[in-house]
């Protein structure tokens, strides 16, 4: 099987105040866009399964866990699969288009993994437990790459702090963010919705999106979820100023219909449009 092999460099730096002690974590990741892994026996299995906003997040998930050897990241259902026993899938690889899988290298880890020595006579053991607090997050990108091929190198870093006191700390999220409601305005124009679904932080839903009684059009209509906003009416632009959140992302479920006319919003300004799909629901990420 011949596919190609991108690499990318990330660096994320989470700060913590009152820092007495450190622990720095970083990996090095081979990163595979278009490719799944093809589990051949049990061992290929994924240990975790979440969901994730970004694929950095999906890193960030296998770099906070000791055991994390791979991992995969589904755009269309934005699902972070954690792999604790992947390192010889290289040769066992499914195409699809969707899906980017990610190996850390071997002997990139830092701290590494933990070593266990043992004797015939005695045995020890230990194990720390430790509470730690985020209050700045900062990240960084840079890419290389050659005529041939493009290769990316991925270094993911977390710095987290502990203190001798014990602290508590209470942190609201989102507390800014505006979610659907079965009815809001938008410049002057009430948009509805036929249900919606806030109970996820990361995420506001909208069933059955229309304004008028009108749906707004697609330009894509893959009957699935897609982060693509249409090209039709700026999806990215409105859910970010429904939700006020100005770096928000956008997952869509765009249908196939017969050619009707469609509520259009672009840059505050409303119209209408003709098109063979709609925008059936949509989720405004924070």
């Amino acid at each position: 099987m011949t596919y190609s092999e991108k690499f990318s460099f990330l660096s994320l730096f989470i700060l913590i105040v009152q820092i007495i002690a450190e622990d720095m974590r970083s990996f090095r990741m081979s990163t595979m866009k278009g490719w799944q892994f093809q589990c051949v026996n049990t061992t290929c299995l994924p240990y975790a399964t979440l969901t994730v906003p970004t694929i950095l997040k999906c890193q960030t998930a296998c770099l906070s866990q000791i055991q994390c050897k791979a991992a995969s990241f589904y755009q269309l259902t934005l699902t972070c699969k954690l792999f604790n026993d992947i390192w010889n899938q290289n040769e066992n690889m499914l195409a699809d288009f969707y899906t980017i899988s990610m190996i850390v290298i071997f002997g990139t880890r830092i701290p590494p993994e933990p070593t266990t020595t043992s004797t015939t006579s005695t045995s020890s053991s230990s194990s720390t437990t430790s509470t730690s607090s985020t209050t700045t997050t900062t990240a960084t990108t840079s890419t290389s790459s050659t005529s041939s091929t493009t290769t990316t190198t991925t270094t993911t870093s977390t710095s987290t702090s502990s203190t001798k006191t014990t602290t508590t700390s209470t942190t609201t999220t989102g507390s800014s963010y505006t979610r659907f409601a079965l009815s809001q305005t938008i410049d002057g124009r009430v948009v509805t919705c036929s249900a919606v679904d806030n109970t996820y932080s990361a995420y506001t839903e909208c069933s059955n999106l229309r304004q008028g009684g009108l749906y707004f059009p697609a330009g894509y209509c893959p009957g699935t979820w897609i982060s693509t906003t249409s090209s039709y009416w700026d999806t990215l632009g409105f859910c970010r100023k429904l939700s006020n959140s100005p770096t928000g992302s956008i997952s869509v479920y765009y249908d196939c219909d017969t050619s009707q006319t469609r509520v259009v919003w672009n840059a505050s300004t409303w119209s209408t449009f003709t098109d063979n799909g709609y925008t059936h629901h949509l989720r405004c990420f924070f």
